[in-house]
């Protein structure tokens, strides 16, 4: 296996994870700043939208489902803050 099957697998596994255990991956890359799951969020998450229709309305939805999702889980400020970066990373972009 070479390192690019890695990483697509872990761009792909740390994707599923922000799916099923939002909360538990946010709290995890805050805890662990230097942790290589964060970039592979921020890539996987920014290649799912570099392929819609509308990017800047998939960037959005995204952003603001995240938000909200955020909101009901009952996070702390400095985590709605850390979650903000990260959100502020996302962009279909990158991969043009």
């Amino acid at each position: 296996m070479s390192d690019g099957y890695v990483g697509e697998a872990l761009s792909a596994a740390t994707a599923e994870i922000w799916q099923q255990q939002f909360t538990l991956l946010l709290k995890h890359l805050q805890q662990h700043p230097q942790s290589c799951l964060r970039q592979h969020l921020i890539w996987s998450t920014s290649a799912d939208m570099s392929t819609a229709d509308n990017r800047a309305q998939a960037l959005a939805d995204f952003r603001n489902t995240a938000l909200d999702s955020a909101r009901r889980a009952g996070l702390s400020s400095a985590e709605m803050v850390f979650l903000q970066k990260i959100l502020r990373e996302v962009n279909p972009a990158l991969l043009d």
